[in-house]
């Protein structure tokens, strides 16, 4: 190697700009001897400033004071304290910036920035990192985009960790999930793969494809699961969602919380539109709002109200305050504290009523019970639909015991009788197929199968415009009237008038015979005259044919 000294007595040479021998020895291996300090040139350019140094080979830095391009083919652009160490890196300006990835690393400007990665970039701002590969952060201050091609636009502390990850914006932002996204707001973190946080405050995307589009405290666990917004909400199963509201979870696969506060949708395919404290735990249960409500088997139904349950399978409460539905296919429309316990049991309102035998039903009223299979109440209080397929259709403090029975409204009846039927008040229809008929003011009670039993303080019978009234006044000769003695003498009267009946028949029939005689003599005076016509016919014939032979 051959060696150059350049002393004090050339030095002005050399600072006045004669470069031509410098420029020369720029493209060979010499070291050089400038004031006593060995050079070895690597085709390197430092264009001004101050204290500035390009030791990588083809290395540039353009001006500024203490920047150093250390990297081959390195460049600094200005600034202060930069470091360009990385091959190919560049430093733009800014202070106190470091590009030092392996390969083309930049860092526009800024203050203390550094492009760690291979290909990275940091565009500017403060204390911004930009450590993966091909990851950039755009500016902002104190961020790190740590993940594969990772990108932070801005914000403060924000993290891309996740390979592809981004985070737009925002304050203490994460993105750690491969291709995650977090748009901004503040301490939010996309950490499942494929997952978002459009923005808001604390909220996480943890699952595989989930997302939160905003809101305060969310989360979103399941894998392509969502939160749309609010606060404290939850969802948790495979593609659950939770529209907004506040600390509401969805934990079933496919559940659905449209809003509405501390609702929970356990069961899988499970949905509450809204409301309070609603909890739908059953396989594709549904709540559409209120306070309270459980929806608790498959295909159980709460529209709506308050302390409701649907506990059976396919089960339905529509509205009202405290109401059970218990037995699968069980309903109940509406009113308060209703209970339908037995499968396909029916309760249209009311309050306190229960429908405890399979298929029965209750219309409305309060505190009426239908205990056996297909028995019914209209409504009223109090009523009892005791015997199977029995029926009270109104009223109250009836009983309809037996089976098939009726009370057909009133007060205190009972049916306790097969097919037997009640009426009116304190009516008793004990005995099978008996009919008591009470408008009394004392009790009545069958005593005989098939018995039709009326009390009543008068009967009265009318037909058109005439009417006959049966009382307490002339009971007695109702009773004279059908005893044997009158029954005799209307028989007698009934003798008389078959007699009067039969003779009229018997002129009628004479009548007829007459009738029938003269026909017979007309139709053979008929016959006598048709013979005659026809010899009358016969002549004139004859006569004809004589004129007309006589002519010629």
């Amino acid at each position: 190697m051959t060696t150059f000294c350049i002393n004090n007595s050339i030095k002005d040479v050399i600072m006045s700009g004669a470069m031509v021998v410098v420029s020369i020895l720029l493209f060979s291996s010499t070291v050089i001897t400038v004031l006593g300090q060995e050079v070895i040139p690597t085709n390197n350019t430092v264009g001004g400033g101050f204290n500035n140094s390009a030791t990588g080979e083809f290395s540039t830095v353009s001006g500024g004071l203490d920047n150093v391009a250390g990297g081959r083919v390195s460049f600094v652009g200005g600034g202060g304290s930069n470091e360009a160490q990385g091959a190919i890196s560049t430093v733009g300006g800014g202070a106190f910036n470091s590009a030092t990835g392996v390969f083309a690393s930049t860092v526009s400007g800024g203050f203390e920035n550094v492009a760690s990665g291979k290909y990275s970039t940091v565009a500017g701002g403060q204390d911004n990192k930009a450590v993966g590969e091909d990851s950039t952060v755009g500016g902002g201050g104190f961020n790190k985009a740590s993940g594969l091609q990772s990108i932070i636009g801005g914000g403060t502390f924000n993290v891309a960790e996740g390979q592809e990850s981004t985070v737009g914006g925002g304050r203490s932002n994460n993105a750690t999930g491969e291709v995650s996204f977090v748009g901004g707001g503040e301490s939010n973190l996309a950490g499942g793969n494929d997952s978002t946080v459009g923005g808001g405050g604390f909220n996480s995307a943890l699952g595989i494809l989930s997302t939160v589009s905003g809101g305060f405290e969310n989360v979103a666990v399941g894998e392509d699961s969502t939160v749309g917004g609010g606060e404290g909400n939850q969802a948790v199963g495979e593609d659950s969602t939770v529209g907004g509201g506040a600390f509401n979870s969805a934990s079933g696969g496919v559940s659905t919380i449209s809003g509405g506060f501390d609702n929970v949708a356990v069961g899988e395919d499970s949905t509450v539109g809204g409301g309070v404290d609603n909890n739908a735990t059953g396989f594709r249960s549904f709540i559409g709002g209120g306070l309270n409500n459980l929806a608790e088997r498959e295909c159980s139904t709460v529209s709506g109200g308050a302390s409701n349950m649907a506990a059976g399978f396919f089960a339905f409460v529509g509205a009202g305050r405290s109401n059970e539905a218990i037995g699968s296919l069980s309903s109940i429309g509406g009113g308060q504290s209703n209970k339908a316990g037995a499968d396909g049991s029916f309760i249209g309102g009311g309050f306190s009523n229960i429908a405890d035998g399979p298929v029965s039903s209750i219309a409305g009223g309060e505190n009426n019970v239908a205990e056996e299979a297909y028995a019914s109440i209209g409504g009223g209080f109090d009523n009892l639909a005791q015997g199977e397929s029995s029926t009270v259709s109104g009223g109250q403090f009836n009983i309809a015991s037996g089976f098939a029975s009726v009370v057909i409204g009133g007060s205190n009846n009972n049916a306790k009788g097969e097919d037997s039927i009640a009426m009116g008040k304190n009516a008793n229809a004990k005995k099978d197929r008996s009919l008591v008929i009470n408008l009394g003011t004392k009790k009545a009670s069958s005593s005989k199968i098939g018995e039709f039993l009326v009390s009543s303080t008068s009967f009265v019978i009318q037909i058109g415009k005439k009417k006959v009234t049966i009382n307490k006044k002339n009971l007695q000769n109702f009773k004279n009237l059908l005893n044997n003695e009158d029954r005799r003498h209307l028989q007698h009267i009934n003798n008389k008038r078959q007699e009067q009946i039969n003779e009229q028949q018997d002129k009628i029939n004479k009548q007829q015979e007459q009738i029938n005689e003269q026909q017979d003599q007309i139709n053979k005076q008929e016959e006598r005259n048709n013979k005659q016509q026809q010899q009358i016919d016969e002549l004139n014939r004859m006569m004809t044919n004589f004129v007309a032979l006589s002519s010629e």
